[in-house]
C-alpha cells in the first residue's frame, strides 16, 4: 500500500526556490527530499486545496517566474491528491489555532487531511511541538534544519 503524505509548504519552497534566494544547503536538501518523492510509485502526496494556494503564492513571493510556477501547477494537479476545505474543517482549524495561538493556515494543510494521511513532513517547529498534529498522523522532520514564524531556518534542534 502507498505511503500517503502532506509535505509542509516551507519544504516545498525551499526545494524550488533558486539557490540565491535560499540558503544552499537548504534548497539542496529540500529539494533532495521532494523531487523522489514525487516520483515515487509507493508514495502520494496529498494537498488541500488551501495548500496548492499558499504554495502558488509563497513562490510568488519568493520570485519564481511564471513558468516554473506553470509547472508546479500542473504537478499539483496531475500527481497529487488534492482535497477541498469543507467549512467544518476550516471553523475546526480555527478552533485549534485558538487553543494553541498557532496561526490557522498550518491547520488548513493537516486537518482536512486527516484519516487520509500516514505521516506528514514539516521542518516547522508548530507542527512538531503541538500534539494536535501528531494527532492527525506521525509528524517527521526529513531535513537537518528546522523553521520557526518569521525566522530563517537554522539547524534542527537549535
Amino acid at each position: 500500500m502507498s505511503e500517503r503524505a502532506v509535505v509542509d509548504t516551507q519544504i516545498w519552497e525551499y526545494a524550488w526556490v533558486e539557490e540565491d534566494r535560499a540558503p544552499a544547503t537548504v534548497h539542496r536538501e529540500a529539494a533532495a527530499f521532494l523531487t523522489p518523492f514525487l516520483d515515487a510509485s509507493d508514495k502520494v502526496l496529498c494537498v488541500t486545496a488551501y495548500q496548492a494556494a499558499e504554495i502558488m503564492d509563497v513562490l510568488r513571493k519568493a520570485g519564481l517566474d511564471a513558468d516554473a510556477r506553470g509547472e508546479l501547477l500542473d504537478l499539483l494537479q496531475t500527481q497529487c491528491l488534492c482535497l477541498d476545505l469543507t467549512t467544518d474543517a476550516v471553523f475546526e482549524c480555527v478552533e485549534m489555532s485558538l487553543r494553541s495561538g498557532i496561526h490557522v493556515y498550518d491547520y488548513l494543510v493537516a486537518v482536512p487531511l486527516r484519516g487520509l494521511i500516514d505521516v506528514i513532513y514539516s521542518a516547522d517547529r508548530h507542527f512538531v511541538q503541538d500534539p494536535q498534529f501528531e494527532a492527525i498522523a506521525p509528524v517527521v522532520n526529513p531535513m537537518t534544519w528546522e523553521m520557526q514564524e518569521g525566522q530563517p531556518p537554522r539547524p534542527a534542534g537549535s
